[in-house]
């Protein structure tokens, strides 16, 4: 089935044929085009994030591939539930919410509360090179 939407959200052609949309159906229009193995894996990758296990690797990976640690906190927190999450770390919903806002600037504190449900923490640490070898 071939599905296209043009700029104009409230229509659409399906097999060349254009079919005006009601208004509550516009917003699945992005749905509609997504493809199946996008739609898929992220669904994979959001019930994979829900393994704290998981969770606490896929953090650890996305910070050595240089990602922000607040973006990756969100993705794993929405993946989890922000209701939820907010309910096992002892935070109001709207105060969750809010901290993983764009705007948000989280203290390293409140970023370790975040972290702490995966055991994980911030940490400061010596960068270790090697030595050179003496002449002889």
């Amino acid at each position: 089935m071939s599905v296209t939407a043009r700029t104009k959200p409230d229509w659409i052609s399906v097999l060349g044929i254009v079919f005006t949309l009601p208004l509550m159906a516009r917003p699945i229009i992005k749905e509609l085009q997504m493809t199946r193995r996008s739609k898929d894996w992220n669904e994979g990758l959001s019930a994979d994030l829900k393994d704290p296990e998981f969770a606490r690797e896929f953090i650890l990976a996305a910070i050595q591939d240089g990602m922000q640690l607040k973006t990756i906190l969100a993705k794993v927190i929405r993946a989890y539930g922000v209701k939820e999450f907010a309910k096992a770390i002892k935070m109001a919903e709207p105060n969750l919410v809010r901290l993983l806002s764009a705007r948000s600037n989280p203290t390293q504190e409140t970023l370790n509360l975040l972290l702490k449900e995966f055991g994980l923490r911030l940490a400061v640490a010596p960068i270790v090179e090697p030595r050179p070898k003496k002449a002889s």
